[in-house]
């Protein structure tokens, strides 16, 4: 739809999401370089205010994001399904390995024309900020996850929503203001 559209390039982002300013300032040369097919983000998770992120995972809440970027239109782009192409999961459900569901995500992503960047700018996500919401959410996703892989063990499900919810390390640290624009 982007290239129907004259699209060169196409930024990915979540809703609970926001760019530093400078992204804005920056973007414009950004896409100018030749060479380059995909621009990746510094994510830092927001914990329950928007004053404070997680410092205490790197590895989880200050990592770049594998789908939030900025990437050169091409019709080469293609979000493969991971659980694999259409006959094979076709298989996995037959065999009530997996059920079968539609694929809607942005990750991984193949056919990525040129190089790929990993800047140091900044996007935050604002997922844990309503923090309600935000063990419902990963509650709704353990639910999907055993959903769609009924063969994984219980343990499994509960230890991957208990690492994010987590605070047993936690560590904050105050955002910069220039990483915000409000």
């Amino acid at each position: 739809m982007a290239l129907r559209r004259g699209a060169d390039w196409i930024l990915f982002m979540d809703s609970d999401e926001t760019f530093e300013p400078r992204l804005a300032a920056e973007i414009r040369g950004m896409v100018q370089i030749g060479g380059i097919g995909m621009y990746r983000f510094k994510k830092y998770w927001l914990w329950k205010e928007d004053r404070y992120y997680r410092v205490d995972r790197p590895d989880k809440f200050q990592s770049y994001a594998v789908n939030t970027y900025l990437v050169r239109a091409s019709t080469k782009l293609r979000f493969p399904n991971p659980s694999g192409p259409f006959l094979k999961r076709i298989m996995k459900h037959v065999l009530s390995i997996e059920k079968l569901t539609p694929y809607f995500g942005r990750d991984p992503i193949e056919g990525v024309e040129g190089r790929l960047i990993d800047t140091d700018i900044i996007v935050l996500h604002h997922a844990a900020l309503n923090w309600p919401q935000f063990i419902k959410n990963q509650m709704w996703y353990a639910t999907l996850l055993a959903k769609k892989e009924p063969k994984k063990d219980e343990y499994s499900i509960v230890e991957q929503l208990y690492s994010i919810l987590d605070e047993s390390t936690l560590k904050l640290e105050t955002v910069k203001p220039e990483w915000i624009n409000y």
